[in-house]
């Protein structure tokens, strides 16, 4: 939840990696592990380690993407998310029908473990 002039305070993090920082959350819909910061653009571990102990991440700060509702384009606006995906997303539910369950997400042939674990947590069924 912090704005660009707490980040700034952080060592190693000026104006630019703070706008990028706070870019990439918002793409995201919220952090959900400081690992994430890694992903931020032009991050790396000489500028992520000084501020590992420093950061704080709120989980519960997040938004989540509707896999009832949401279209292909939707879905493409999150950084995890791929055309090819979106499209098997959407593909799913239009033959099997609306999703009761985030894994069933796993029925996909796209959705490995690993990437299932990567976008679970910014998708919601109601």
């Amino acid at each position: 939840s912090a704005d660009s002039t707490l980040l700034v305070q952080l060592k190693g993090i000026g104006p630019s990696y703070a706008n990028r920082i706070l870019k990439y959350r918002e793409l995201l819909g919220g952090y959900i592990s400081k690992e994430q910061l890694l992903e931020v653009y032009g991050m790396d571990s000489a500028r992520f380690v000084p501020i590992l102990e420093t950061v704080r991440v709120d989980t519960t700060i997040r938004v989540r993407i509707n896999l009832n509702t949401a279209d292909v384009k939707q879905l493409l606006k999150h950084p995890y998310i791929d055309l090819n995906l979106a499209k098997s997303i959407v593909n799913y539910r239009e033959q099997h029908g609306s999703y009761k369950r985030l894994s069933e997400l796993k029925n996909i042939h796209l959705v490995k473990e690993e990437t299932y674990r990567k976008i679970a947590p910014y998708l919601k069924v109601p």
